[in-house]
């Protein structure tokens, strides 16, 4: 999100790259979109948008070579394709996250793996509507349990806590050991932008994924093949079930 400091090399004489990593106006126009345009943070986020919006596309013209990390958000923002702005997607370290082949049993518990710094906005987001809107409903299917897996608000953690069914680890040393116990990897995210990681990491550690649109975006993956799409509870249920039967 280095944009923010782009001001402050911008008129450097030497040969200048910026790090873009996400068109961050997607992620505001995507919030701005869920939130109330009445409210105080739907007014916020719309008028901000803009002018970031704005800024986004003018900057590049003071560096050498800008970077983005997924196509879909260099589409958003450059439509007009520049010749000084890359897609340079990123990726794990697959020698830190061992992947483990995952065996589902129908009649023992199956756990569901979310990671993700939990002070972030959009994650926040998905797991709250991922808690409401389809965990009550998976006891149909079998013994489920949610595992959420990162940094977190003690407010947030409480808060997650008290939802049936879903454990909190709360910041850890080691993913793998945190996910080691996980079957299927969750990623219900509304707002964003760019590449989600915790998409990589699940697949590096053999979790099969569930990804909403928006987590699915800049991957290059096939949908329903490497990675499984679901926006909707409907979706979710139905993906899920599939894992099962």
């Amino acid at each position: 999100h280095l944009i923010r400091v782009g001001d402050y090399v911008k008129d450097d004489s030497g040969i200048k790259i910026l790090e873009m990593t996400d068109a961050i106006s997607l992620n505001y126009k995507r919030v701005k979109e869920k939130a109330s345009l009445m409210s105080l943070k739907g007014l916020i986020y719309s008028f901000e948008q803009k002018r970031l919006e704005q800024y986004e596309r003018n900057i590049i013209t003071s560096f050498d070579l800008a970077t983005l990390v997924s196509q879909v958000d260099y589409d958003y923002l450059y439509p007009e394709k520049p010749a000084n702005v890359i897609v340079c997607g990123n990726g794990v370290d697959a020698t830190s996250l061992p992947f483990i082949s995952r065996k589902i049993d129908i009649n023992k518990t199956i756990t569901l793996i979310f990671i993700g710094n939990l002070y972030s906005l959009q994650n926040m987001d998905g797991v709250r509507w991922f808690c409401k809107e389809v965990l009550p409903f998976l006891n149909e299917y079998g013994d489920f349990r949610f595992k959420v897996i990162g940094r977190i608000t003690e407010k947030d953690k409480k808060w997650l806590e008290n939802q049936s069914g879903v454990i909190v680890t709360g910041e850890v040393d080691s993913i793998t050991h945190a996910a080691q116990d996980g079957h299927i990897g969750i990623c219900p995210i509304r707002l964003g932008a760019g590449i989600q990681n915790k998409v990589l990491e699940y697949m590096a550690l053999g979790l099969p994924c569930i990804s909403s649109t928006v987590g699915f975006e800049g991957l290059g993956a096939t949908g329903g093949k490497e990675i499984y799409v679901a926006n909707t509870k409907e979706e979710y249920l139905q993906t899920i079930n599939n894992f099962i039967i």
